[in-house]
């Protein structure tokens, strides 16, 4: 149609709506481009804010929104993308406050919210009641998005023992880090007695999207689908046990869980809280991040899991372990690979005094936003007013390739965990390559993923209680260089020997939990 009258502002909006769907962020981005050249357009500036974003083009963002109306129908996804930008800059306050503002301007809106309340993760100052409440809202809100489905009309045998299929949905089955936590059971289970069905909203899939189709009974490209459609799918294809991996995080499809498409519904992986909707009955988490006394937290009960609830596939063509930083420079480097949104304030001042404790040390820090200069502004301006001199601090730019990404590691000696939303596989990467890291102990699942982590490796000297442990835990280990040639050498050997990559256990710990609840619904309906 363009080819015909390209100029035609309605088409190019739509082409470049089409473009972002399908995850071609560049024919967007070009054809925004060409939209601003015909007219003022505050939809596609929005368009265009979002798309930098997600590139890491933070100087850009800024441009397209400080266009953006203040008022009227882009208000909202204004202040979204105003705050998540911030987030990225290091200035989590501030995004919040303004994520604070889509709850007046479009409460109604479910990504919106559903982003605030994934953002919330990151406040170092909300409690963890206030952050509870937040989600039990949201869940409340949108329990009856989608009419339920007629739970008579596909009836599934009430047999406790018969073949179970297991379905999984998420946006992730791609190059992302909840696939990498997925690979290693779905190709364990016992498909005697389990179907594995997955349902990949995923726009572009890649290697890792045919990796993981080979790893399952059946294959669903289901991105094109609406939530309702998607439900009808599943109730058609008689899956027994439905489970979100995604949480409230970017392009999930949780809505399709109102619709109650499955008997029994859950939640895993992708999220560190609970989803608030009253049509998730279960979320598995372990006794580490979820202990004795938290059940109340949660609007979904809990399955604990003996070990970890977490299980990491090994990365393919990983490059070496090389010799630490230290040995070649004489001074420790410590790194924090986490999105800047986990950084904040009180984190900075804790890793200051880390760096005062362990003199001529360095901090690297790495994320798709690491090269932007207001993000390194921000960073470096509240480290040197806390007595660290800008020279000490660090930037890695983005890595065009998860072997590139991977070599980083090399460059620093300790990974230090973010607070109070820990690192997941940031933490199970920098093991991988040989580097220890230091985890605080917190009060939620979020800051205790960590803990579990390095529970199941055997490293629980890399877990802090508190602030004034975590730092002399890093200082002790600065202090130790043999220590630390030790993990460069053995790290891996560990990491792939522990329980954290036993695909196989970990898939039976699972098939003995969905048995379990099965068996209790089955009880149930006779």
């Amino acid at each position: 149609a363009l080819a015909q009258d390209q100029d035609r502002v309605e088409w190019l909006l739509q082409l470049a709506r089409l473009a972002i769907v399908q995850d071609q962020l560049e024919l967007a981005r070009i054809t925004g481009d060409r939209v601003l050249v015909l007219e003022e357009n505050a939809e596609m500036r929005a368009m265009l804010a979002s798309i930098m974003h997600r590139v890491g083009d933070l100087k850009t963002m800024a441009h397209h929104l400080e266009a953006l109306p203040e008022e009227g129908d882009q208000a909202a996804n204004a202040a979204n993308l105003l705050g998540m930008m911030q987030a990225s800059q290091g200035k989590i306050r501030e995004g919040l406050d303004n994520m604070a503002l889509t709850e007046t301007l479009a409460p109604d809106a479910f990504v919106l919210q559903a982003t605030r309340a994934l953002y919330l993760n990151y406040d170092p100052d909300i409690s963890n009641e206030a952050l509870q409440e937040v989600h039990r809202t949201i869940g409340r809100r949108f329990a009856n998005a989608l009419t339920p489905l007629d739970q008579h009309s596909l009836a599934l045998p009430h047999d406790p023992e018969r073949r179970l299929r297991i379905g999984f949905v998420s946006p992730d089955f791609r190059s992302h880090s909840v696939a990498y936590f997925a690979r290693s059971y779905f190709g364990a289970f016992d498909r005697d007695r389990f179907d594995v069905v997955a349902y990949a909203s995923v726009a572009k899939p890649d290697l890792v999207s045919e990796d993981l189709r080979s790893l399952v009974t059946e294959w669903r490209n289901v991105f094109d689908l609406n939530d309702q459609m998607l439900a009808e799918l599943i109730r058609q294809d008689r899956i027994d046990i439905l489970i979100d991996l995604a949480g409230f995080t970017r392009d999930n499809r949780l809505l399709v869980f109102t619709a109650r498409p499955a008997p029994i519904q859950m939640t895993y992986i992708g999220y560190p809280n609970t989803t608030g909707l009253p049509a998730i009955d279960y979320r598995i988490t372990d006794w580490i991040t979820d202990p004795e006394g938290v059940d109340d937290d949660y609007s979904e009960t809990l399955i604990r899991m003996p070990g970890c609830f977490l299980n990491y596939a090994i990365p393919a063509h990983a490059p070496p372990v090389e010799p630490g930083p230290c040995e070649k420079r004489g001074y420790i480097t410590f790194g924090s690979f986490n999105n800047f949104a986990k950084i904040n304030p009180k984190l900075l001042a804790l890793w200051a005094d880390v760096l005062h404790a362990v003199p001529d040390s360095r901090i690297l820090f790495k994320s798709t936003s690491s090269g932007d200069p207001t993000a390194q502004e921000v960073i470096r301006g509240e480290l040197e007013c806390l007595g660290i001199d800008p020279v000490r601090v660090l930037f890695n730019g983005f890595e065009p390739t998860p072997q590139n990404h991977l070599a980083v590691y090399n460059e620093i000696d300790i990974a230090l965990d973010t607070f109070p939303y820990h690192g997941t596989t940031t933490t199970c990467e920098a093991l991988w390559m040989g580097v220890p890291v230091v985890t605080l102990r917190g009060d939620r699942h979020a800051s205790r993923v960590g803990a579990s982590l390095l529970t199941a490796i055997g490293f629980p000297a890399g877990i802090a209680e508190n602030a004034e442990d975590y730092v002399t835990t890093a200082r002790l280990l600065a202090e130790n260089p043999g220590l630390l040639k030790t993990a460069r050498r053995t790290l891996r050997d560990t990491v792939v020997g522990s329980s954290l990559c036993d695909g196989r256990s970990h898939a039976a710990m699972l098939e003995q939990a969905f048995r379990a609840v099965w068996q209790i619904w089955c009880e149930q309906q006779n």
